[in-house]
């Protein structure tokens, strides 16, 4: 049962660490375009 708790608290931590992550790139490609398009 331990188990399962942790692992379901860090699947519901990872999702909101990959929704920072998504949000964080949004913000700097559109702010930083020109170090985007230099990145790719």
């Amino acid at each position: 049962d331990y188990m399962e708790l942790v692992k379901g608290r860090l699947d519901s931590a990872s999702e909101s660490t990959l929704m920072t992550s998504i949000i964080k790139d949004i913000l700097f490609s559109t702010k930083d375009t020109k170090k985007h398009t230099e990145m790719t």
